[in-house]
């Protein structure tokens, strides 16, 4: 549709009344009459979804066993490995019965000196929705969770 004084390509047409007779003008030549009826533009709200992964450490879930077994093939009791590593010797017992999962610190440092995995990494993702808009409706924040 092309606007009837300037021929313009309309994408929003102003109704507007030029002298008696009634128009379908661009905004710029709207100026000329009396808005009769303004176009209805509808907003168009984008949303876009952001994903963003980290790494997080875990402790394996058999870390007893692995922290036994490797302290028992390098021939140490429970006392000498907490002496090497620096830690209480009631520590490495409560590890090794399953009582007391190691800090990420702990169980790292448990690694070196045993040669044994206990740390893994596990992928986290995150969604964060980033909308053009300012405004959220409820109906926004129930479609992102």
């Amino acid at each position: 549709m092309n606007c009837d004084m300037c021929g313009r390509i309309l994408e929003f047409p102003y109704e507007v009344e030029v002298e008696g007779a009634t128009m379908q003008l661009c905004k710029s030549c709207s100026v000329f009459g009396r808005i009769t009826k303004q176009p209805k533009i509808s907003v168009i709200r984008k949303k876009y979804v952001i994903k963003r992964e980290e790494y997080i450490d875990f402790i394996v879930e058999d870390y007893p066993v692995r922290i036994r077994n490797a302290r028992e093939s390098k021939n140490l009791k429970q006392q000498d490995l907490a002496n090497k590593i620096a830690v209480k010797e009631s520590l490495i017992h409560k590890m090794e019965s399953g009582n007391l999962e190691p800090s990420i610190e702990l169980a790292k440092k448990l690694e070196k000196f045993l040669g044994i995995k206990l740390v893994e990494k596990q992928k986290e993702e995150h969604q964060r929705v980033k909308i053009n808009d300012s405004t959220l409706t409820i109906g926004d924040l129930l479609k992102v969770k």
